[in-house]
This record gives C-alpha cells, structure tokens and sequence, in this order.
C-alpha cells in the first residue's frame, strides 16, 4: 500500500503545490525581499536545529522561494527596461526604434526593440512592442533586425476593478503597439541578425512556407485554421475563424497542446516499431521529434507545458526508467513557474495544467463507475472501436466538465457542445496533422505534397462547416454569465469530490443546489448593478 501510494503521489506533488502557493503570494503587495529574508530566517533555524530536516521545512521553503522569486518578477523592472523609457498610461510617442522581428501574423509583426534612438542619443533598451503595418507582412523579415519610425502607444492605465494591464505588461514582455504608416518608414538593418533568435525563427519560416504553400489558398478561414491547428500561428482572422469553436467549447483542438503532441509522437512510434524491433535509437529518434516540434510551432504555456512532460518521459524510458504523469506535471508546472511566474493568472495556463490534472486523476474512477474497467487484450475491430468511443467520451467529458468553472470565470461562457463537438472533430484534426506532418516531410516531392495540401483543405473546409453549423443551433452556448474565483474555486472543489466519490456521492447534490443557486444570484445581483 505505501509502494503504490508514493508511485501515484511523488514528492513532486506536494514540493509542486508549495511552489504554485508561493507564486500566488508573490502577487500580493508584499515586497519580494520579505520572502527572502524570512527564507534566510527558516535557513538559519534550520542549521541551528543540527538534526535531519523535516519535510515540512522543505515545503515552506518551497513556498517562500516562489513567493520572492514571482515578487520579484512583478514588482522590479530593469533600469533600460522599454517601460521605463516610453512611460506607462501616458499619450503615444514618437520614436525610432532598432529590434529584431521575433514573429508575424497577418498585418501585425512582435517586434524586440534593442534600441532606442533620438536626435542626441541611442539608448540601450529591452522590450517587445506589436507593430501594425499597412498591409500584409512579408516572411523574410523574420528574424531580421529592423529600424522603424511611428507613434508608440504606451501600456494604458489600469482602474480599480478593471483589468490591470500593467501587471500583464510587465509578466508578458508587452510594452505598446506601433502603428506603421507606411513602408518607407521601416528598414532592414544589415548584418545584425540576432542569432538565437532567428535559428527558431527561421526554421518556423521554413516550415510555414512548406506547409502553406500553394495549392493551399493564401488567405482566409482555411488558411488561417491550418496555420493555428499545424504551427500555432494567429493572424488577422484568427478571432473570426476561433469565435465558434470557442462558443461551442472546442477551442483547445485548436491551441497546440499536448493533444497535438501526443497524436505527433505516436505517429513516431508507429513508423519506428513498425519492424517490431525496439532498438536503442528509437527513444532518440522520437525525443528528436519533439525538439524539432517545439522549434517549429509558437511556444504557448499548454505546448511548453507537454513538451517537457514528453521529453523527460522519453529520457526516462532510455534509461529503463518510468515516471508517474502526475509527478511530470508537477515538474513542468514548476518549470514553466519559474520562468514565467505570470503566467499563474492566464487562463491557458490554468485550463492547460488544471485539464491535464483532471484527465490524469479522474478518468480512471470515472470511466471505472460509468463502464466497468478498460479492456486491453479486445482485438477486433469493433471492440477496438468500442473501447475508443469509451475513452474519449470519458476523457472529453472530464475534460469539459473540469474546464466549465475556469471558463465560466475568465470568459462567462458555458456550452452543452463541448463533448459531442470533441469527439466529432478529433479525428479530423489528426488527420490533418498527419498530413501536415507528410508534407513537411516530402516538401521536396510537388504532386505529392499538392495532393496533401488539397486534403487538407478539404478537412479544414469541414471543420470550418460542421463547427459553424452547430454554431447556429439555438442554447448551445450560454454567454456573459458573472462569477467570482471564490464561487469558481467552491465549484472545482465539488467536481473533483463528485469524481473521486465512491459512496454517498448523492450526499453532494445539496451543495450542488447551493453552488448553482450561488451562481443565479450573482448574475441577478450583476444585473440590478
């Protein structure tokens, strides 16, 4: 029993928990050396105690160490920080700026200023800026050093009960938008790529012009669906095309995520156990995979946070070595944490690591109670079959239904289409990673990949159609529905409780009543406001 119980829950877990307190109270007012000094008061003690350290000290030591380290990251900003050059809330600026070009989309490019240039002076900064040109952007500045000229809009004020977008500024990187009155006013710097930049970049460049080159069309819906669902990439109609997935609650098939990983590295596996022989290079070949997918796509916290659980898994699995999913969880949420602690209040940080949770902790009791236990030597087709539908449904369902409270307090929304739509689309969209992964393959064989690419097409019509038709059907989604994070914490808490119960789960439908009548009186009290 004490074997088991450290198999399901490694000191990951709890080191991981201590780590996610500490960041929260590293975004309260409190100034971030307070936590250090009270770690250097705890490590004192602990050297004056001369005897083992306790468990517990690790865990407050755990907790104090995110809570400065996050504080620190909010509260402190680099004397040739952006910010502290073009002011905050104040009117937009005219400025001259030399960066290099991180990414583009549509007519919006990110650009990294490194400096700051007037009549006098040139000002060493650092900060990424959005610039909006003309027209649509062309690919080859990518990863290129530019200088621009135009009126910067600094990050606005932010008011009492309003979004504080200073806070988010500063945890993003943000620091303004530019507006890019003509092309005459950029220029190509030459000879000053930044290397390290530009070695992702350029590979992500190579791989959009292989993916969506001709015959796929080179704008609109189809377009931009393929870019998302195959590289991560937003451009223009982006908020047009994800609007209904998003109404229906299937938005995360479109954000690369673990999901898209996992379908890529099985597609791996396949190919090379396909002779039945394991060989040593295998697991180097498939975490290969993996890093070259982190270059290709655009680094969210749901793709960074599977593609640290997937990797450490393979390397684990090179040197005969197994590790729990709850424990690789742990560490790539301490992981992402520590380089990012902002990311803590961003709803696809929190949906990514509170679903993947939910899937890892509660599809097993669940499918469990609903439909007996899994059946791994069923061989026939239609059992096979049988068993999928029985996974996904189950999977999709906790998946929704651990999701309802985070959306329902980030967007007010709540859709009844979530799980139908899930399993509806699914294989549609690994078909359409299989064949971009083909073409990206055979990029070099042009019937070939003009075949794939009409494929493609096609598949992304019919995501496109399926989803907008059911998009029309009335109460599929529910929206501008008003909680707060108590009522939102309160309804994880019954989800989790009604999953896990064995017995006397009717014992919670009462509390169920009072969260739901909780939920009626807030959008009552919101709209008397």
């Amino acid at each position: 029993m004490h074997s088991n119980r450290r198999r399901m829950w490694p000191l990951m877990v709890p080191l991981s928990i201590a780590f996610l307190t500490g960041t929260a109270l590293g975004r309260t007012p409190i100034s971030w050396w307070s936590w250090f000094i009270l770690l250097l008061f705890l490590g004192v003690v602990t050297i004056l105690r001369a005897r083992g350290i306790p468990f517990w000290i690790c865990l407050v030591a755990m907790i104090l160490i995110g809570a400065g380290w996050s504080g620190m990251q909010c509260q402190t900003l680099h004397r040739q920080d952006l910010l502290i050059i073009s002011g905050h809330a104040t009117d937009p600026i005219l400025a001259k700026c030399e960066g290099t070009v991180l990414s583009m989309s549509g007519t919006r490019m990110q650009l990294h200023v490194t400096k700051w240039m007037t009549s006098e002076k040139i000002i060493q900064t650092s900060g990424r800026i959005t610039v909006r040109t003309p027209d649509h952007l062309k690919p080859e500045l990518t990863g290129k050093a530019i200088q621009v000229i135009g009126w910067i809009n600094p990050v606005p004020a932010s008011f009492r009960d309003q979004t504080d977008w200073l806070t988010i500024a500063i945890d993003g990187g943000y620091r303004g938008w530019m507006k890019l009155e003509s092309w005459q006013l950029l220029k190509v710097v030459q000879g000053q790529e930044a290397s390290t930049v530009s070695l992702k970049r350029k590979i992500q460049s190579w791989a959009t012009c292989v993916l969506m080159a001709e015959p796929l069309p080179a704008h609109g819906p189809v377009k931009s669906l393929l870019s998302a669902l195959l590289l991560g990439q937003r451009d223009d109609l982006w908020n047009k095309v994800a609007a209904p997935f998003q109404r229906l609650g299937v938005s995360h098939l479109l954000a690369i995520s673990g999901m898209h990983l996992g379908m890529l590295v099985g597609m791996a596996v396949f190919m090379v156990r396909a002779g039945r022989d394991r060989r040593s290079w295998h697991g180097f070949f498939i975490l290969g995979v993996i890093v070259a997918y982190m270059c290709i796509v655009e680094l969210r916290p749901p793709i960074i946070r599977a593609g640290i659980m997937t990797a450490t898994a393979c390397i684990g699995l090179l040197f005969q070595r197994r590790f729990s999913g709850i424990g690789l969880l742990s560490m790539s949420l301490v992981l992402v944490l520590a380089y990012q602690p902002g990311q803590l209040t961003r709803p696809g940080f929190q949906l990514s690591f509170i679903v993947v949770a939910g899937l890892i902790l509660l599809v097993y009791p669940v499918r469990k109670r609903w439909f007996g236990s899994s059946s791994t030597t069923e061989s026939k087709p239609l059992g096979v079959l049988k068993e999928w539908f029985i996974n996904t449904f189950t999977a999709s369902t906790i998946a929704w239904v651990v999701s309802i409270p985070i959306v329902i307090g980030h967007f007010g929304q709540f859709s009844i289409a979530s799980v139908p739509m899930t399993i509806a689309l699914t294989p549609l969209v690994a078909l359409i990673l299989a064949l971009g992964s083909l073409r990206i393959c055979l990029g070099e064989i042009p019937l070939i990949t003009d075949v794939l690419a009409v494929l493609m097409s096609n598949l992304a019509h019919c995501c496109l159609h399926i989803t907008k038709f059911v998009d029309e059907w009335p109460l599929m989604s529910i929206e501008g529905i008003k909680a707060n994070w108590t009522w939102v914490c309160s309804a994880m808490i019954w989800i989790v409780s009604w999953c896990l119960a064995e017995r006397l789960r009717y014992l919670l439908w009462p509390s169920f009543t009072l969260i739901l009548a909780w939920l009626l009186l807030m959008q009552v009290a919101s709209g008397d406001g």
